[in-house]
């Protein structure tokens, strides 16, 4: 598993390197990162425990707010994110699809023209899936 290092308060993740300074000493460089994908990656929490020690051992940073966190569990949240918002879409299209159906057999529209009609697509609208999105809340 991988871990990386999150400031909860200002939510993001670090990149943190070791650099030799001008003075052979060796120096922790925290820089913040707003991706988890590019944050540094630690093989276990202890990896994480040592290396925030050491930050505050050298207190260049101000580190009471950071917190470890597991990115398998980063990504497996993020599919389902997108997993979500993938089917609120495809709802929303099927409930717009259906709607334009309705409105243009209401016109009297054969399935040849209604097929014509549709072949120029339709658009789908960030509205339309938010509201489909809350009524599955609901």
């Amino acid at each position: 598993m991988s871990y990386v290092i999150k400031d909860i308060e200002k939510k993001y993740w670090l990149g943190i390197d070791r650099v030799i300074d001008n003075n052979d000493n060796i120096v922790t460089v925290v820089e913040p990162i707003y991706s988890y994908k590019a944050a540094t990656k630690f093989d276990s929490i202890d990896e994480c425990t040592d290396i925030m020690k050491e930050i505050k051992a050298e207190g260049n940073y101000d580190i009471p707010a950071y917190a470890t966190e597991n990115v398998e569990e980063l990504e497996a949240e993020e599919k389902k994110a997108k997993e979500e918002a993938d089917e609120n879409l495809r709802k929303a299209a099927q409930k717009k699809l259906d709607s334009i159906i309705n409105d243009l057999k209401a016109k009297g529209l054969s399935d040849e023209e209604i097929r014509k009609e549709l072949s120029n697509g339709f658009v789908v609208s960030n509205e339309e899936v938010e509201q489909v999105k809350e009524e599955e809340d609901v």
